[in-house]
């Protein structure tokens, strides 16, 4: 259906002929073996890799290489300050101290003000 009350749809030739298209897709080989195909690609270094070299973590395919790296970083331990730590707790609880003061202080103000 090229018309339609007149007007022309999808820019399609007005005669009748058949268009072919020819679509040839080739299939990409794995980074890491080249004689397999690829069947996903690494979030993290965009390497294409095949079945049994990709993993996927929460939904997210990685390759082997990558999956290692995030394997020893996640497997790091994380240097706490104990120190840096519980003066950010102390800060912290004198900030939230004086803010529940002002508050009260201006409830107070406002639910029995001064006579003048």
């Amino acid at each position: 259906l090229h018309t339609r009350r007149g007007l022309r749809l999808f820019n399609r030739p007005a005669s009748r002929e058949r268009v072919t298209r020819v679509v040839v897709i080739q299939a990409v080989a794995c980074a890491f073996h080249a004689q397999r195909e690829a069947l996903g690609v690494c979030v993290a270094c965009r390497s294409r890799v095949c079945a049994e070299c990709t993993t996927k973590v929460e939904g997210i395919n990685y390759c082997v290489q990558c999956l290692a790296r995030l394997a020893r970083r996640d497997a790091a331990p994380q240097p706490v300050l104990k120190s840096q730590s519980r003066a950010r707790v102390i800060v912290g609880s004198v900030v939230w101290a004086v803010l529940l003061w002002f508050l009260m202080w201006c409830l107070l103000q406002l639910a029995f003000p001064e006579a003048a």
